[in-house]
């Protein structure tokens, strides 16, 4: 009889498994990232009461670390929320870039409005602008199958290119002497603060992104409906459900949550269009979706612990440690919780058997 090894769902999973697994995982992790860090000749208490202090252990670290956890908020929802409907939004980074175009142009081209009514309508731009930039790769997989990944990875090339097309061209500051930014957004379109802390109101605007879209998802028939469509597409063709349109619908909603992280990231850091406005924020915000478990509540959590986790790694650079050794240190922990996740959802089995037959399923959600 031959020696079986395959992987198995697991038909249950505790809860203390799911709260013990990600508390195990983190702990190896950090165990492994002292080892990095004793090899590289710093200690390694030192190192992490350094990252604690500057991401979390201080005002100005708290305020640091939620700036940069609002637009990670937004573009790790929007990956979330079309991963309910089993569909692959890779395209958040150019989504972004095109909210922070659409949000642009309202400033550049209402100068004078009051802020109360030029933020508002730069707010709607950009929802609309990151919504049908996700709609190009939408019409054509809800209409003949293909491959939503595929088109919205490249769709953030295009995005990008578009982008420098207007900061060196139309758009570009005279005063910038061949800097690749715009001109800069009026004064009155400059997000504010909270309470006259440092953390500005875009940070509370992400958290209610996140609440609408889970009661969106969780507490309304369309948000029923695309889940039936998501996890058994079969019930979803036999009640009639409008498969094609709730593709179109769902990346819609997907690309309009980030292209509300390109408005934060212009009116809150930047204050001005610029290619590397997404800093990588749409590309991470996949590995938050996972990470999160594809739970839209966990997002926030999610976000902020990771952003904590960035901000600790700058701080270490400016203690003299090398930017590689920060990079390894962040991705140690990604990927120990990323292992942690798939250990709560399966188990390894070992037997001298045949492996069982397992059903087969679909990786696509949703027929054409």
């Amino acid at each position: 009889m031959p020696l079986s090894v395959w992987w198995e769902r697991r038909g249950s999973v505790s809860t203390a498994r799911r709260v013990a697994i990600p508390i195990v995982a983190i702990t190896l992790a950090l165990a492994v990232g002292a080892i990095v860090l004793w090899f590289a000749g710093i200690s390694p208490g030192g190192a992490y009461s350094s990252m604690i202090e500057a991401s979390l252990g201080s005002g100005r670290g708290i305020a640091a670390t939620l700036m940069r956890a609002a637009p990670l908020m937004l573009t790790g929802l929007a990956v979330a929320f079309a991963l309910r409907m089993q569909l692959w939004n890779i395209g958040a980074e150019g989504q972004l870039l095109l909210g922070a175009t659409g949000a642009t142009a309202v400033y550049f081209a209402f100068p004078t409005l009051p802020g109360w009514i030029l933020m508002p309508l730069a707010a709607v731009a950009a929802v609309l602008a990151g919504g049908l930039w996700a709609t190009i790769a939408a019409v054509p997989r809800a209409l003949i199958g293909l491959n939503e990944i595929i088109t919205t990875l490249f769709l953030n090339y295009i995005a990008l290119r578009f982008v420098s097309l207007l900061v060196y061209g139309p758009w570009q500051d005279p005063e910038g002497k061949g800097f690749a930014y715009s001109k800069p957004i009026p004064d009155q379109g400059l997000m504010g603060f909270l309470w006259g802390t440092d953390v500005t109101t875009g940070v509370a605007l992400s958290l209610v992104f996140v609440a609408v879209s889970w009661y969106t998802i969780a507490r309304t028939r369309w948000g029923f409906s695309t889940e039936i469509l998501g996890g058994n597409p079969s019930a979803g063709i036999y009640l009639q459900l409008p498969a094609k349109s709730r593709v179109i619908s769902v990346m819609l909603v997907s690309g309009g949550i980030a292209g509300m992280a390109g408005f934060l990231q212009l009116t809150a850091v930047t204050g001005r269009l610029q290619p590397d406005i997404a800093s990588g924020y749409g590309y991470t915000g996949i590995l938050l979706a996972f990470l999160a478990g594809r739970h839209l509540l966990m997002i926030p959590v999610v976000a902020v612990l990771f952003s904590a986790l960035i901000q600790g790694g700058y701080s270490l650079q400016t203690d003299g440690l090398s930017n590689s050794i920060s990079v390894i240190i962040q991705c140690v922990i990604i990927l120990f919780v990323l292992i942690a996740g798939a250990a709560s959802s399966y188990r390894l089995r070992v037997a001298w058997r045949p492996r069982p037959q397992q059903r087969s399923t679909s990786p696509r959600a949703v027929a054409p």
